[in-house]
């Protein structure tokens, strides 16, 4: 995936864990949909925080997955 655009459709539990590997993996770019919210029985399976409820699941991925550091451009 190194310098690929890459669209992501779903940040659940699959999709979150995939979108780490697709920025760790050296994309250019990284789009993120998910319409849905983070509630708090799926902070077991899903790379989300506390803080994130009520959040849109895009939106917090984004944040998380930018937190990281690397050279990907995140948009949600």
């Amino acid at each position: 995936l190194s310098e690929k655009r890459v669209l992501l459709l779903g940040c659940g539990a699959l999709g979150s864990a995939v979108a780490e590997m697709v920025l760790r993996s050296n994309a250019a770019k990284l789009h993120l949909v998910d319409y849905g919210i983070v509630k708090p029985g799926v902070l077991v399976r899903q790379r989300y925080a506390d803080s994130d409820i009520g959040s849109a699941k895009a939106n917090a991925l984004q944040a998380h997955l930018q937190a990281i550091g690397l050279e990907c451009v995140v948009t949600a």
